[in-house]
């Protein structure tokens, strides 16, 4: 493993754009939200900032917050400077003034230079992105509560989350997130997808097909994707008027067309389309439940007809959070700018890991272009870590110029 991410950083370091597409664009979003001293005696820049968030994330520590920081932070850029690394204190100083709005802003930001990049490498599907909409739960085990926490499912030893809402574009080789917004106690979940679409929307992302999990299914949010002319695809809860639809054919076998059906609920009424699908047999050695909810699966849709067996790459939506979590800087701060910040920095580093692989591809005579085409989560992590290192101390230990 280590071989192999040692040729892609040798190659990443030779390539001034890839690399700067990495390191450039995480630093410039740490230079975006993070004041630190500009003085010519200060000790410690944007750069060691933004070393340290790396660091921190590749080794599940916390930046600005807890003890396990230090653990980090004796390899960090710039540490060599005066043979120490920032303090605790330097980062919670740091992150102490971010705001929601700020982050927000600057992540918003990035992803409209990144899909400028991609159009103009012709990366871009003409026919749009296929997109999945999903919540991300972080626990919270603070002993007093704020507005900023959601109650949710008792996991992890805990019914206290916070909660972000994110959209990713889940098309095969291209998993660019592409928003994201904090999700407050008592936030309204169907303006939240709303503005997150429409965020989309406005800087140019064509969307030709938009994924939810089942809990997305209401009135409010299919009227708000019905409005914006978003084509959506969304499993449908097993209510009873769900389940009454499913009665109207006894055949194993579902019904070709969509059917025309209205969703019901104490916000008013949203018209849709179901397009049913016959699920599949969880032991086939064991008879089947003939229960209608057993043997079908209804899919929510505004277009007249869709094959719902594109439905499965939502996962990769699934499979990123995984990632992205691994990655996310830990802290001790209640500030939710700062901890929307710790997400974002996450979000980031797996956009970098996208534009990398794609970039990559990009390069006119690599030699083992195909091989450094898929670089593994691991191998990423050793290659930024690698480059926020930097040069390291010359011979005699004095500072470099600059």
């Amino acid at each position: 493993m280590r071989h192999t991410a040692s040729i892609m950083e040798r190659e990443i370091k030779n390539n001034s754009s890839i690399r700067s597409q990495i390191m450039g664009n995480l630093e410039d979003l740490v230079a975006q939200v993070i004041s630190t001293s500009s003085a010519h005696n200060a000790s410690y820049g944007i750069s060691d900032f933004n070393a340290g968030m790396i660091r921190a994330a590749g080794a599940d520590a916390s930046v600005g917050g807890c003890a396990t920081a230090r653990r980090a932070a004796g390899a960090l850029a710039g540490a060599w400077r005066r043979g120490t690394a920032p303090s605790d204190e330097w980062y919670r100083k740091g992150m102490a003034p971010v705001t929601v709005e700020m982050v927000e802003g600057v992540f918003a930001g990035a992803v409209r230079d990144q899909v400028a990049m991609l159009s103009r490498l012709g990366e871009l599907p003409r026919g749009g992105l296929t997109v999945a909409v999903d919540m991300h739960l972080i626990p919270r085990y603070d002993r007093t509560r704020d507005d900023h926490l959601t109650i949710s499912r008792y996991k992890n030893g805990t019914k206290h989350f916070e909660r972000y809402i994110t959209i990713q574009c889940v098309n095969d080789g291209l998993r660019l997130a592409l928003g994201c917004l904090p999700v407050p106690a008592g936030a309204s979940v169907p303006r939240m997808v709303r503005s997150l679409i429409d965020q989309c929307m406005q800087d140019g992302i064509v969307i030709k097909l938009c994924l939810f999990d089942r809990e997305f299914f209401s009135v409010r949010t299919i009227s708000a994707l019905n409005e914006l002319g978003v084509p959506y695809l969304m499993p449908c809860r097993n209510s009873p008027r769900v389940v009454e639809t499913f009665n109207r054919f006894d055949q194993d076998d579902p019904p070709k067309d969509a059917i025309p059906c209205i969703l019901e609920g104490a916000d008013g009424t949203a018209p849709y389309n179901m397009v049913v699908a016959a699920r599949r047999k969880r032991d086939p050695g064991k008879a089947q439940s003939r229960a209608p909810q057993d043997r079908f699966i209804g899919f929510a849709t505004n277009m007249p007809w869709v094959d719902v067996i594109i439905y499965a790459v939502r996962w990769g939506i699934e499979s990123a959070y995984a990632w992205i979590e691994a990655m996310r800087t830990k802290t001790n701060s209640r500030n939710p700018g700062a901890r929307l910040f710790c997400f974002i920095y996450a979000l980031m580093i797996f956009n970098a890991w996208v534009m990398a692989k794609i970039l990559l591809r990009s390069v006119p005579g690599l030699s083992m272009s195909r091989r450094l085409g898929t670089i593994t989560q691991l191998a990423f992590k050793e290659i930024i870590a690698a480059l926020a290192e930097g040069p390291g101390p010359p011979p005699g230990g004095k500072p470099r110029p600059g």
